[in-house]
């Protein structure tokens, strides 16, 4: 039978709180999965303006909605794998990068083409 542990010496299980860099860390990481459930599903609220400005057939409008998630499932092992050769924060922010740039494609795109491109590479 185990004996109890005396209460003055200190626990095995016990850890260190989060440090401010951790907790900034999650926060990070928090936004960017909300920004991936945003982008996903907005399309879905802005679609028939889009349909109506850019003049664009219903498969062109299909092609709109799928088109990200298409290629975010396509590259989520590779960009796994990615963070780990050249670190995750790296990554990360590359990503950003790429899609805030991408993002400004899309709103300032003239036809449904080039929404849809930038929907893949977003």
């Amino acid at each position: 039978m185990p004996k109890p542990s005396d209460p003055s010496e200190p626990s095995e299980s016990a850890e260190t709180p989060p440090s401010v860099r951790q907790w900034l860390g999650l926060v990070a990481v928090a936004l960017g999965v909300a920004l991936i459930v945003v982008d996903i599903t907005i399309v879905n609220v802005i679609l028939a303006p889009i349909i109506e400005d850019l003049s664009i057939g219903s498969s062109e409008a299909q092609w709109i909605q799928e088109s990200y998630a298409i290629t975010f499932a396509a590259l989520l092992l590779v960009t796994g794998r990615l963070s780990d050769l050249y670190g995750a924060r790296r990554i990360f922010l590359l990503g950003l990068a790429v899609f805030g740039a991408t993002s400004l494609l899309a709103a300032l795109a003239p036809s449904g083409g080039l929404l849809i491109l930038a929907r893949f590479v977003q």
